[in-house]
This record gives structure tokens, C-alpha cells and sequence, in this order.
């Protein structure tokens, strides 16, 4: 498939749900400067209730707006967007990230001079400068399932490749989050898009993993660092962790089978299960008792939900 002689090089797509400071912030920056190779910006709005989708197209007349007309989620809304995109390339963009159109050109300009294959991300920063995770290893059932039995942190660094001390244009990685990734848009249309049962979190993990069993790879440029306010279109820190794992549980038994399945599932619960009741017998602080009743709803659902 290749983009008509007329159409733009790149389309970007921003899935919304209410959170317009940061889609307007987002939106200022893409449209700050000209992108020269050709640009479109597609904005698909979950119904938010906060008048996006007016205030949008007030202020940014150029942006193509899709309303989905209900909260189908993150790779629905994705889904809605690529299957109006126009151009070469394709981009997808959390709307609470920050990127520049001169961090774009170059991006394309490596990902052409090096012929890559496949998805392209960046490093992510928080708003503090920290680094965010922007690419995942491919983690087997069984190695999850010893996560559980780790200390938090060294569960983290089991899961994520640290990026602080790497320089590299296109270095090789497993998995790219899709808080921003750029990639061919027939390869999209190759693969077909993120699969509609997750309904958000871990559809980025799972379309990376079928990409590369289509023989094409993943990459991170650790040179450019792109800017992300996380949980810009949540403030539910207990509906966001259950639907993690949820999206989890789908994941493993997607592409392990039952085996995957139940591992995803025991890890969660031997996850949770002590923390529940170390936070809970010592809950002196208010975090402390925050963390209790976070985990034993992570743990009702690890038990109950499918």
C-alpha cells in the first residue's frame, strides 16, 4: 500500500477523553511550527464531557475530529482514526504527550536512512524529567510468575529496558508503548491494528508482538526524549490498576494459552495478596492504607473478573 501523490507524509492520531488542557497543550505543539514533508492530525474523541470536541475545533480548524460518540477506549479509538489516515506514516500519540514537529523530521529522517522495519519510539520523560517506560521486554509466563516473588523494583527493571545510560538512533528493543510510536501505515493495515478486547493497557505490548511475528522489529531512539504527563485521561488510580490487570490476564492467555492465563492470574494474586495484608496490619499512614485497599480490589479481580 503506498499514500496517494498528494496525501500527508505522517497522521497522527490522539484519542481523547475529557483532559483538554492537555490535548490543547499537545495539539499548540504539534501545530507550532510547519511540518514540511506534510502533516494530518486526526483527533478521535471517547465522548468526553468536557466540550473537546467543540473547543477543538474552535480553536484548531485544521484537525480532523472523530467523534466516537461513546468511550470505546484507547485501541478502538486508534482503530477509528488509522482507518482514515491518509499518509505513509502513522503516529500514534497520548494526548497528555509533548512532541515537536523538528523531533518528528527527525525521526523520519533515521528511520529512512537506516531502513528500519517496523515500530520507532523515542525515550519518555515525565513532567519532573524522569524516565518514563517507553519499551517493554517480552516477558514469558514463566518469568512473570517469578516477578511475583520480587521486590517491586526488581520486578520493574525484569519488565523494562532502562534507557539513561543507552545512545543509540534506533536501538533494538521488544515491545514500544503507545504513548508514542511511529511506523509504516501498511504495515498497520498489514498486521490489522490493535485488537479491540483490550480495552486499554497492554494493546500496545500485544500489536508489538504481532508486528515481530510478522518479521518486523521494534525500536527506541534514545536521542530524542518526548515529554508525558501519565494518567492525563484517568484519575482513578484503583480503576487504572484493575484494568491493567485485566488487559494482563487477556494478554497471556491470548498468546500462551491456558497455561498463560493461569500464571497471569497467580501472579497477581501472589502479587497482591501480601501486600493487602502487610499494608492493612500496618496501616498506620494513610498510604499505607491506600495500598491495602488497592490490592484486595486487585486481588478480588484477580479472583473473580475474567
Amino acid at each position: 500500500m503506498t499514500a496517494a501523490p498528494d496525501a500527508p507524509t505522517l497522521s497522527i492520531v490522539l484519542v481523547t477523553f475529557n483532559a483538554w488542557e492537555h490535548t490543547q497543550r499537545c495539539l499548540s505543539l504539534l501545530l507550532k511550527d510547519n511540518f514540511s514533508p506534510g502533516l494530518e492530525i486526526i483527533l478521535v474523541d471517547n465522548n468526553s464531557s468536557d466540550g473537546t470536541t467543540e473547543k477543538a475545533r474552535a480553536e484548531f480548524p485544521d484537525v480532523i475530529i472523530v467523534d466516537a460518540g461513546e468511550n470505546i477506549g484507547f485501541g478502538r479509538g486508534c482503530n477509528l482514526g488509522m482507518a482514515i489516515a491518509q499518509g505513509e506514516f502513522g503516529v500514534l500519540l497520548n494526548n497528555d504527550a509533548m512532541v515537536s514537529c523538528a523531533q518528528l523530521e527527525e525521526l523520519l529522517r533515521v528511520y529512512r536512512k537506516r531502513n528500519l522495519k517496523g515500530i520507532y519510539t523515542t525515550r519518555i520523560i515525565d513532567e519532573m524529567g524522569n524516565e518514563e517506560a517507553s519499551c517493554f521486554r517480552e516477558i514469558s509466563p514463566g518469568k512473570l510468575l517469578l516477578n511475583a516473588f520480587r521486590l517491586m523494583d526488581n520486578a520493574k527493571r525484569e519488565t523494562i529496558f532502562s534507557l539513561a545510560e543507552k545512545d543509540s538512533e534506533a536501538m533494538e528493543v521488544d515491545c514500544c508503548s503507545g504513548a508514542f510510536m511511529l511506523f509504516p501505515r501498511e504495515g498497520w493495515v498489514e498486521v490489522g491494528g490493535f485488537d479491540e478486547n483490550f480495552f486499554m493497557y497492554y494493546e500496545d505490548v500485544d500489536l508489538c508482538t504481532r508486528w515481530r511475528a510478522r518479521g518486523y522489529k521494534c525500536y527506541v531512539n534514545t536521542l530524542i526524549s518526548i515529554r508525558h504527563a501519565c494518567g492525563g485521561s484517568s484519575s482513578d488510580p484503583v480503576g487504572r490498576a484493575k484494568e491493567v490487570d485485566k488487559s494482563q490476564r487477556y494478554f497471556y492467555r491470548k498468546h500462551y494459552g491456558i497455561v498463560g492465563g493461569v500464571t497471569s492470574r497467580l501472579f497477581q494474586i501472589i502479587r497482591s495478596a501480601p501486600r493487602f495484608a502487610i499494608h492493612g496490619l500496618l496501616g498506620f499512614s494513610q498510604h499505607q492504607r491506600k495500598e491495602s485497599r488497592l490490592h484486595f480490589q486487585l486481588l478480588i479481580s484477580a479472583l473473580k473478573d475474567p
